[in-house]
């Protein structure tokens, strides 16, 4: 942005509006990086609401938006070749509301046990950082 971009933009704007802007780029938002709370007990068995189509093929394998992929690695969950939604599509985990069986079962609960060892709190997600744009 120009000097003269940023004179129009701001001559427009509250001296309270012009600080909220400044001081919302410059707050830094701290990750919560403490253990998680003790599970509690479950009463009952979960059903999900909406039943969704699978997504996890096999181990390893998945398919979103008519385009399959591997997860093999840890790299692979924010791999910068893929398109933002199909990555996106990755971390939703929908996958989970889809019919199962004992094997799928086991396979989603170890994808969901890799993806929290592999994905730590406030990391990027497609290979750019996580940014908030508002109006």
């Amino acid at each position: 942005m120009t000097a003269l971009q940023f004179f129009h933009t701001v001559r427009h704007l509250k001296p309270v509006q012009v600080y909220g802007r400044a001081a919302n780029r410059l707050k830094r938002v701290k990750a919560d990086v403490s253990p998680a709370p003790r599970r509690r007990r479950q009463t009952s068995d979960w059903t999900p609401a909406v039943s969704r189509p699978v997504s996890i093929l096999s181990r390893w394998q998945v398919r979103f938006l008519n385009e399959g992929g591997t997860i093999a690695t840890a790299e692979e969950w924010n791999d910068p070749s893929r398109a933002k939604l199909w990555l996106y599509n990755l971390h939703y985990f929908d996958d989970l509301a889809a019919p199962t069986d004992i094997e799928r079962a086991a396979i989603q609960r170890e994808l969901v046990a890799r993806w929290i060892c592999e994905n730590p709190p406030a990391a990027a997600m497609g290979g750019s950082p996580i940014r908030f744009r508002f109006a």
